[in-house]
């Protein structure tokens, strides 16, 4: 297998337009995200539990939150959501915004899971005050 080349977009006027996650994988490996702009609430004091932070969404949302001053638990199966961590934990903007990161390994399928997540949640950060949740679809066959 050959690498493949990122697709670079542009808009109407012909400027180059990078992608939100282009510019995640620019922080992770540690350059500058000061071109990363998330919205500018004031979360200070406040902690958001975010599901499959390791990617995408999830990701996005974990990052912004904690720009924005949130102690920002992310919960995922896989070892990226410790990888996000690590981004927030190097960026300056969430930093000086008092923004934190835990991540806890969790399967969102499985009630007892959650539970736990919820009681580390409580005792490591006090609080919960936001929620967000990728869907998870879960099939089930009875006879």
């Amino acid at each position: 297998m050959g690498s493949e080349k990122e697709k670079v977009n542009t808009d109407f006027k012909g400027k180059t337009v990078v992608s939100d996650a282009e510019l995640l994988r620019e922080v992770a490996r540690g350059g500058p995200a000061d071109r990363y702009d998330a919205p500018q609430y004031d979360y200070r004091g406040k902690v958001a539990i975010v599901t499959g932070a390791g990617q995408g969404v999830g990701r996005h949302a974990a990052f912004g939150l904690a720009r924005c001053g949130a102690k920002v638990v992310l919960a995922g199966r896989s070892d990226e959501g410790q990888e996000t961590v690590e981004i927030i934990a190097r960026d300056q903007q969430a930093r000086d915004a008092g923004g934190e990161a835990l991540f806890l390994r969790t399967d969102v399928t499985q009630e007892t899971e959650i539970e736990g997540m919820i009681e580390e949640t409580v005792r490591a950060m006090v609080r919960c005050i936001l929620l967000s949740t990728t869907p998870v679809i879960a099939a089930s066959t009875t006879q």
